[in-house]
């Protein structure tokens, strides 16, 4: 059995390369890690010398784009990182430990320290969908958001059919879906940077899609167990 899958969701990431060999580096090379892309065949091709296995996405979005890898994945502990540079491995690695070392089914970094990275806007906004999460769910976290999480296989495998479809709601998706289940979360801090190589793919924060992404958070709150 494989002890760490880390699932990297690609599109047009010219860091991917770089920030894939830096987790076998640090991991480990009997880490699994498998990307999920959806960039031009062009594009993509870099990725295949990285000894990672590719997965073209068939879906879309980047909710579907990791529940993808995570179905393919075999890992006890399967995580994911956003492979833009924003994130640090070293932390990455320590949020992987946080789940390791301690009994919740769900563990993640909170970025909200970095505040000159996140700027207004999405600080604004990922303040507001972190509070309707814990309102909802009765947990404490401080950023519901975060594209370093980690999910023990057991956790998973309980929301493993669940249906993403065209879903927007990013790491809440899977947060919302854990806590209907009971799991338990453990969040870190961590730090956050400017991406690397591209520009930013959301500048700022949109209302409209809040409220889609609080709404969707409140209907699986309300719904019924699929």
């Amino acid at each position: 059995m494989v002890e760490l899958s880390v699932i990297v969701p690609t599109k047009d990431e010219p860091s991917a390369p770089m920030i894939i060999e830096e987790l076998y580096k640090k991991l480990g090379n009997d880490t699994e890690i498998i990307v999920v892309d959806k960039s031009d065949p062009e594009t993509r091709k870099p990725l295949y010398s990285t000894g990672a296995k590719i997965i073209v996405q068939k879906s879309s979005g980047y909710t579907a784009a990791l529940m993808e890898g995570f179905r393919e994945a075999h890992g006890d502990i399967i995580s994911t990182i956003d492979p833009d540079g924003t994130y640090s491995v070293d932390d990455f690695k320590r949020v992987i430990g946080l789940l390791k070392n301690g009994t919740a089914g769900f563990a993640s970094g909170d970025r909200s320290a970095n505040k000159a990275v996140f700027g207004i806007h999405l600080r604004l906004g990922n303040a507001f969908l972190t509070g309707v999460f814990n309102l909802l769910y009765g947990q404490k976290m401080r950023d519901a958001l975060s594209g370093s999480f980690a999910m023990k296989r057991n956790a998973f495998d309980l929301i493993r059919d669940v249906r993403p479809d065209s879903n927007k709601a990013g790491t809440l998706f899977f947060e919302a879906a854990l806590a209907k289940r009971n799991q338990t979360f453990s969040q870190i801090p961590i730090s956050y940077a400017h991406r690397v190589g591209s520009k930013p793919k959301t500048s700022n924060f949109k209302p409209f899609l809040g409220v889609q992404i609080a709404f969707y958070t409140l209907k699986t709150r309300i719904s019924k167990l699929e």
